[in-house]
């Protein structure tokens, strides 16, 4: 948050006296746009590697909001699906350089769909990341054996899926 207030010129902090007494947080911003414009500028960034086409397929609406939305800070064009009938004719729609496919999908689970994916492929190859909330290892193998490419552990760490998606 102090980035995102120093970025509109003004100041974060932060007080308490003491364990159990509560904290205050003081946000001070510039009241005019004259005062904000003398702020620096941040400066700007290419990505370090090439934008991907992601298609994510997730039930929980608001851990998909939120993948969707980071893998969108990275450069990356992501398109969401919340049930597996969906994301399953999106995919086959095509155009995807990357599916992150939750497991545990309604109407569809994810196995399913990358099986029915993988059975029709005939374009370029879809590089495909199977999202679970289960880490044994016959977890992984289902979903490797099933088509996956790759198989992450929720919560996933989003240094990793990032790199993954850099790599393909």
């Amino acid at each position: 948050m102090r980035n995102l207030v120093q970025m509109h010129g003004g100041t974060v902090h932060a007080h308490s006296d003491g364990v159990g007494l509560g904290s205050r947080f003081t946000l001070e911003l510039p009241a005019s746009a004259a005062a904000a414009a003398q702020a620096p500028e941040p400066a700007a960034q290419e990505p370090a590697h090439g934008t991907r086409r992601v298609l994510l397929i997730e039930d929980n609406v608001d851990v998909c909001d939120t993948l969707r939305s980071f893998l969108m800070l990275d450069s990356h064009d992501v398109t969401a699906a919340y049930d597996g009938p969906s994301g399953l004719a999106l995919a086959q729609g095509g155009g995807f350089d990357v599916l992150i496919c939750d497991i545990g999908l309604p109407g569809l689970d994810g196995l399913e769909v990358i099986r029915r994916l993988r059975a029709d492929e005939t374009g370029a190859p879809l590089f495909a990341v199977a999202l679970s909330g289960y880490g044994q290892a016959e977890d992984r193998a289902r979903a490797l054996a099933a088509g996956f490419d790759e198989y992450l552990v929720k919560p996933v760490r989003p240094d990793a899926l990032l790199a993954l998606i850099a790599n393909t």
